[in-house]
């Protein structure tokens, strides 16, 4: 008799530790697709943000000189405003790129705005205006190839997990 309480008593423990163990592997599960999701609307986010600033760069574009100055506070606003849920992950690196394009454009509209100030030199704030376009250029490309892989990853990791 002994030994079938103890066979009983063995079991049970041997069942209650596999559940407690497929228990944990389910809220691992949940956690991820929980960050996942928080990743994807952060991804959705920037591009909303990055729409939205060059929607104000293209009206930039066709501003008098003069005139930029209130175009350029916006876009500094916006860059100041950029914010994310997730505290790592692809979003991440996709939000530090895209401050860093955000920046190297704002940086080409100060530039030009200063090209044709009579107190300064002329050509060499257009030099830096043509070098922080270029800058700004590579980087809102690199934005965009980690928001597609960014979102691309997720959403196959994602589809997986469901």
């Amino acid at each position: 008799m002994k030994m079938g309480t103890l066979s009983v008593l063995l079991i049970a423990v041997i069942g209650v530790a596999s559940a407690a163990s497929l228990y944990k592997k389910h809220e691992e599960k949940k956690a991820r697709i929980a960050e996942l999701e928080l990743t994807l609307g952060d991804v959705d986010s920037l591009m909303k943000k990055h729409d939205e600033f060059n929607s104000i760069t293209k009206i930039a574009a066709s501003t008098p000189r003069i005139q930029l100055s209130p175009l350029v506070a916006r876009m500094q606003d916006m860059k100041n405003g950029l914010n994310i849920s997730a505290k790592k992950g692809c979003s991440v690196d996709a939000k530090l790129v895209l401050d860093d394009y955000i920046k190297a454009k704002i940086d080409s509209y100060i530039a030009f705005m200063g090209a044709m100030n009579p107190e300064g030199n002329g050509d060499a704030a257009k030099e830096e205006m043509y070098r922080q376009d270029e800058i700004a250029n590579q980087k809102e490309t690199r934005f965009m190839e980690l928001e597609t892989a960014c979102l691309t990853g997720s959403n196959q990791e994602l589809q997986q997990l469901k």
